[in-house]
C-alpha cells in the first residue's frame, strides 16, 4: 500500500469542505463551531477521567456552560451540520459506504465521532503541511504513522467506541485511493494501525473496566468508554454488501451504456426480490 498523494487535493475532502464552513474565514470562528468545540472538549475530558457519558454528564462538564437544547443542536438526529449528513448528502458510493461505518443509534456516540474529528484535525493538519514540504512523505503509511501517533498522544479517545477511527481518516484514506479503496477495508487498516499504540498501556485497566461493565457498576444511561462498544463495529453483512454494490459500480464504468444500463436493471431487480424475500 504504498501509492502517493501526488494527484489527490485533500483540502477538499467532504470532511475538509465541512469543517470550513463551520469554522468560517480565517479567524472568524462561528458561533456554533465554537459550541461545538465546547463539546467536543468536555467529551475529551471526560474520557480522559474515564468517567461514563450520558447527555447530562457532558452538559454538566461544557465550559462556561452546557444545556440540554444545545447538546441537541450539536448531535443527535435533529442535530445542526452533524458530519454524517454531510457523508449521506454526497449520495457517492464511498461517502455512503462511510457512514454506513459510522451510523450511530445514540447521540452521545455520533458526538464522540465528531470529537475524534475534532481532536485528529491538528494532527491532519500538521501532515499535511510536512507532506507539501516533503513530496516524498505522501505515502500511506506516512498517513498510517501520523495517525499512530495521534492515537498515542490521545489513547482514551482513542479507545472510544471500540478504536473506531476519525472519519475523516478513513475518508482521506479512501481518496488517497481515488475511491478505490471500500470503506470498510479503510476503516479496518486504520482502526489496526493505531489500536496497538493506543492501548498497548491499558490492557489490565480495560479489563477491569468491562468487569465492572458485567457488574452493572456503571449507570445504565451512561457509556464506559475505555471498553468495547457494542454498536462500535460495522455490520459486516451491511459492508460486504456495500463492497461488493461498490465493486460492481466500478465495473461498470468499463462497460458500453447498454450493458451498464443492462446490469443496473439486474441489480435492481435483485435487490427488491431479496428484500421482499
Amino acid at each position: 500500500m504504498s501509492p502517493e498523494f501526488l494527484s489527490v487535493n485533500l483540502d477538499h475532502t467532504i470532511a475538509a469542505q465541512w469543517r470550513t464552513r463551520l469554522v468560517g474565514k480565517k479567524g472568524e470562528d462561528r458561533a456554533h463551531w465554537r459550541t461545538k468545540t465546547a463539546y467536543y472538549r468536555a467529551v475529551n475530558d471526560l474520557i480522559v477521567a474515564g468517567a461514563p457519558l450520558s447527555w447530562h454528564s457532558i452538559v454538566g462538564a461544557v465550559f462556561p456552560k452546557g444545556s440540554r437544547s444545545t447538546f441537541y443542536d450539536v448531535t443527535g438526529p435533529r442535530s445542526k451540520h452533524p458530519l454524517m449528513r454531510e457523508y449521506l448528502a454526497a449520495a457517492r458510493s464511498e461517502s455512503l459506504q462511510l457512514a454506513l461505518c459510522y451510523r450511530r443509534h445514540k447521540a452521545v456516540d455520533q458526538l464522540i465521532d465528531e470529537t475524534k474529528v475534532w481532536s485528529y484535525w491538528p494532527a491532519r493538519q500538521a501532515w499535511l503541511e510536512q507532506t507539501r514540504q516533503a513530496a516524498h512523505l505522501r505515502t500511506a503509511e506516512s498517513m498510517l504513522h501520523a495517525l499512530a501517533r495521534w492515537a498515542s498522544s490521545h489513547p482514551e479517545l482513542a479507545a472510544a467506541l471500540d478504536h473506531a477511527p476519525p472519519a475523516c481518516a478513513v475518508e482521506d484514506l479512501i481518496t488517497f485511493h481515488h475511491g478505490q479503496l471500500p470503506a470498510i477495508r479503510a476503516w479496518d487498516i486504520i482502526r489496526q494501525a493505531t489500536v496497538p499504540n493506543a492501548t498497548a498501556d491499558r490492557t489490565a485497566e480495560h479489563r477491569a473496566d468491562r468487569q465492572n461493565d458485567q457488574r452493572g457498576e456503571h449507570p445504565s444511561d451512561g457509556i464506559r468508554m475505555n471498553g468495547t462498544h457494542p454498536l462500535a463495529a460495522p455490520d459486516p453483512r451491511i459492508m460486504q454488501l456495500a463492497e461488493q454494490l461498490c465493486a460492481v459500480r466500478h465495473q461498470m464504468r468499463q462497460l458500453n451504456p447498454t450493458d451498464a444500463l443492462a446490469v443496473r436493471e439486474t441489480a435492481n431487480a435483485l435487490m427488491s426480490t431479496g428484500i421482499r424475500a
